[in-house]
């Protein structure tokens, strides 16, 4: 199946009440493509990532930011077909860390237009499950990592 449009990699960070992380690149089969490295509003190039409207953690499941960082689409599209390789990776990780769940979409028309409602006009967007995974135990005072997702 040919992913033809956008697709949108959602970091959720559920469990632990000050989880707050950031992917600052994506390699899709061999292709890398910059995430974002600052804080909000960033100064980084163009991405496939949606911005995050605050550096802030989300604290319960209910907050709309777990959906996309309740941000905006950017100008750069990935093109995704299935079977292809994703890695995200990271190269901060601020705070304590629960489980981290990731998703992905399929942007039925215009980039700039894709929100993170689940909906375009009357099209509804197909949300699909892409990777759940937990993070190693941290030692007092130390970093956690979260295991199955390469932090540079």
């Amino acid at each position: 199946m040919l992913f033809s449009a956008l697709f949108s990699v959602a970091a959720l960070l559920v469990a632990e009440a000050s989880a707050y992380g950031a992917v600052t690149s994506y390699v899709i089969d061999g292709t890398t493509y910059p995430g974002y490295t600052g804080y909000s509003p960033a100064s980084s190039p163009a991405t496939i990532q949606r911005q995050w409207p605050d550096y802030n953690p989300t604290f319960t499941i209910t907050d709309s930011k777990v959906m996309c960082n309740g941000g905006t689409s950017d100008a750069l599209v990935a093109n995704v077909t299935g079977g292809s390789a994703i890695t995200a990776q990271w190269a901060q990780w601020t705070h304590q860390q629960g489980p981290i769940m990731v998703w992905l979409y399929k942007c039925l028309g215009d980039i700039k237009s894709c929100d993170r409602s689940g909906n375009i006009g009357s099209r509804l967007i197909k949300w699909a499950w892409l990777k759940e995974v937990e993070c190693r135990p941290c030692v007092p005072g130390g970093v956690c990592k979260p295991t199955g997702v390469k932090v540079l």
